[in-house]
């Protein structure tokens, strides 16, 4: 490029001399180069020139440059004479430079011209390409690249970052090379999770070219928290990013799960390089839920904060119970851990037909305990129910049906007599008990010749018992079979045969001829409910045996009826005898 800078007479009281002065300049990288032409034209002819010339000094910003002769002594005429300076090298980044020019002859009677440029010279502006990346941002930092600057001249980038709501902080300096293309610089010690503006000031020779700008948001803290339980303690490991290099604290807090306000535990230093803090939480609740809290803090100001919630391990304990006598059962609870807290253990119990538990308790911080339940019915089912407590909170419950242990020894039934009762099917018993008491009840049984044993009736003891058996006219075998409430054992009396005299009847019908054939067993039966009906003792007759008219009159006398005095025997006579059998 060019520009004129004057054009004049410079010489007034001597030869005057038309000087015009232009320059042309370009830019190398961060250098202004600028060079100054001249040309004399219009001399004088009439005036001798030999001998003369003029020594153009010029000042670039005020800086000497260096001198060029414009004519040097030589004896010629010479006219339209052009010259020009070598270029001169003014490191200017930006503005506009001012250029001076000295005019000093060797004539003294010419005296000494000075020229200053009425105009300034543009520096063209500086390239103001790159670009602004942020890379391997982490929780507490981050590395600030810039990329694509422009080769030629050396650079130097300031770096700069401010929080929202603070002053800028100046992180540092770095120089560029003239060949150099990339710089980069760490940003260390940020608080996580935190805005920030990050700016990179670009400076050539003091003046500022230009500012890559960006803004991010910090990744919140690493604190990852996680939990083991036994029955009565919880250990939290708090999990945490090693590579900070500021000191942090930890805050520890613990709730039951769900509760109102956290109670605080303590805190833990966390310098920089550690990666992992854990702390224990002993005497909690076996089986219940906790929530554990954790801050991590830097000064005043919380960096991460995470709640986890864990269950502590149910209760080991055993429990078992057995009936050890008839009259108490045995609570056992063994493999209880050592909590740091004392347990208090309840056992109520009650038996079905019982509306309300009767409970026995105790405290204890050992390992095992026993309770005795005591008082209770023989070979009788308890609900038992067992609960193990801290405080009023139930940390185990068991529930199971108990019988208690059978007695040693069954009252024994003995039957004195049975008698039946004509025209019925009952019979009454006469017996006695040895022994008795509330558990014992006893069955009456019957059976036919052989025939399985059936249970009539049950019943508790009172000496004379009235039973109604299934049939008349049928003999059974009747015994009594005693039972406990409070035993599998039973006991049975001795057998004993009852004939029902209900109503009697022949098996055998009159024929045609007003005849009827009974047989011995016949007649036999029909004797039965004589001897029965009057308390006689007529013998049976053999089986097979014919029935006489004396055998036949004495039932009739026995029976207070008239005799037959002679003669065969009738099917009326034998009916009038079992009509008599049945009066009544």
């Amino acid at each position: 490029m060019a520009t004129t800078l004057f054009n004049q007479w410079v010489i007034h009281s001597g030869p005057r001399i038309r000087l015009t002065a232009t320059t042309d300049y370009y830019r190398d990288g961060a250098y202004m180069y600028y060079r100054i032409n001249t040309y004399i034209h219009n001399l004088d002819y009439s005036q001798s020139w030999y001998g003369w010339y003029l020594d153009m000094a010029v000042y670039i910003d005020g800086q000497y440059m260096g001198t060029t002769r414009l004519k040097q002594n030589k004896p010629i005429r010479w006219s339209g004479i052009s010259n020009s300076t070598p270029y001169y090298a003014v490191k200017r980044v930006s503005g506009n430079a001012h250029i001076k020019i000295v005019l000093t002859s060797n004539k003294p009677r010419y005296g000494q011209r000075v020229w200053e440029s009425g105009g300034a010279l543009p520096a063209p502006p500086l390239s103001t390409a790159g670009l602004l990346t942020l890379k391997d941002i982490t929780e507490s930092g981050m590395i600030v690249e810039i990329s694509g600057l422009p080769t030629g001249y050396e650079k130097e980038l300031r770096f700069w970052h401010k929080a929202k709501g603070e002053a800028w902080n100046h992180i540092g300096n770095k120089t560029v090379s003239n060949s150099s293309r990339d710089c980069s610089m760490a940003f260390n010690d940020l608080m996580s999770n935190t805005d920030y503006e990050i700016s990179v000031e670009e400076f050539v020779d003091g003046y500022k070219i230009t500012s890559f700008d960006s803004v991010i948001t910090l990744p919140s803290a690493k604190g990852e928290l996680t939990t083991t339980t036994t029955e009565s303690e919880l250990i939290a490991v708090e999990e945490v990013n090693s590579n900070i290099s500021y000191a942090r604290t930890l805050e520890w807090y613990i709730r039951p799960a769900g509760a109102g306000n956290f109670q605080y535990m303590g805190e833990d230093e966390l310098p920089a390089g550690v990666s992992t803090k854990a702390r224990k939480f002993e005497k909690l609740t076996t089986g219940c839920r906790y929530d554990v809290r954790t801050l991590i803090k830097r000064k005043d100001t919380v960096l991460k904060e995470t709640i986890v919630s864990d269950s502590l391990k149910p209760s080991s304990a055993v429990i078992k119970a057995e009936s050890d006598t008839y009259s108490s059962i045995q609570v056992n609870v063994s493999h209880m851990v050592n909590t740091g807290w004392e347990r208090t253990i309840k056992a109520k119990y009650k038996a079905a037909q019982e509306s309300e538990y009767r409970e026995e308790s105790v405290t204890t911080g050992s390992e095992s305990v026993v309770i005795n339940l005591k008082n209770l019915k023989a070979f009788t089912d308890y609900e038992v129910v067992v609960e193990i407590y801290r405080d009023s909170q139930v940390i185990k419950s068991w529930a199971e049906t108990i019988k208690t242990r059978e007695m040693g020894f069954v009252a024994i039934p003995v039957i004195k007599s049975i008698e039946s009762i004509i025209r019925t099917k009952d019979a009454v018993i006469n017996w006695l008990v040895n022994d008795d008491r509330n558990e014992m009840s006893y069955d009456i049984e019957y059976k036919i010749g052989e025939r399985e044993w059936t249970r009539l009736v049950t019943t508790k003891y009172k000496p004379k018992l009235t039973i109604t058996l299934p049939s008349g006219n049928t003999e059974y075998l009747i015994r009594i079979k005693g039972c406990a409430t409070d035993s599998t054992k039973v006991s049975y009396s001795l057998a004993v045969p009852v004939y029902t005299y209900h109503r009697f009847e022949y098996d055998s019908v009159v024929n045609a001829q007003n005849e009827i054939a009974l047989t011995s067993t016949e007649v036999n039966r029909l004797i039965r409910f004589i001897n029965k009906k009057v308390g006689s003792s007529l013998m049976f007759i053999e089986e097979g045996e014919s029935i006489t008219l004396d055998k036949h009159n004495e039932l009739r006398r026995t029976l207070a009826l008239s005799t037959i005095p002679n003669g065969d025997i009738k099917a009326v006579d034998w009916i009038s005898l079992k009509n008599k059998v049945n009066e009544g």
